[in-house]
């Protein structure tokens, strides 16, 4: 506005569809990539070792047939991957290496972001897109309808099983 031009919400959305600018965005992750030596499929395979991993993999039967924990170098490269390792250093300077698991849920949900398995990201691209787009009074129409429905509810009761009901 300052520049004397008319506001105009549609204009990322025009850019981000042009070829040409996808391209160059598409070019500069690139570099940065290449700079950092990072590959996208390293990252998901780091992803898909702490997602997929059997905990019954990393135990053995000692003498007396009860389970225990196999060295790391008894264990492949993506096995180890799946373990977090840390030092800690105790009282007097003793140094105690715990290990864990690494976080299956955490990594399974990062896994389904990337693959776009969940619908809740599509939907609010689609709505994101779709604001962009409209006027500035198509945008206050569209508020004006939801703070009427939003009164409309305020007077129900919207317990799950029964439907809205008035309140007496």
């Amino acid at each position: 506005a300052t520049a004397g031009y008319k506001r105009n919400r549609g204009n990322a959305t025009r850019l981000k569809a042009n070829e040409s600018i996808q391209a160059r965005v598409l070019e500069l992750r690139r570099a940065v990539i290449v700079d950092t030596e990072l590959e996208v499929d390293d990252v998901l395979r780091e992803m898909i070792c702490r997602a997929f991993y059997d905990p019954g993999d990393f135990f053995k039967p000692n003498k007396d047939g009860e389970l225990e924990m196999k060295s790391l170098d008894e264990l492949t490269a993506n096995q180890r991957r799946a373990l977090v390792i840390t030092q800690v250093v105790g009282r007097g300077g003793e140094v105690t290496t715990r290990v864990s698991f690494a976080d299956k849920d955490k990594a399974l949900d990062q896994l389904a972001r990337h693959l776009q398995m969940f619908k809740d990201t599509l939907v609010i691209e689609n709505v994101f897109r779709v604001v962009q787009e409209m006027s500035d009074e198509d945008l206050a129409r569209e508020f004006r309808k939801l703070e009427g429905a939003i009164r409309l509810t305020t007077g129900l009761d919207l317990r799950p099983g029964d439907g809205a009901t008035p309140v007496n």
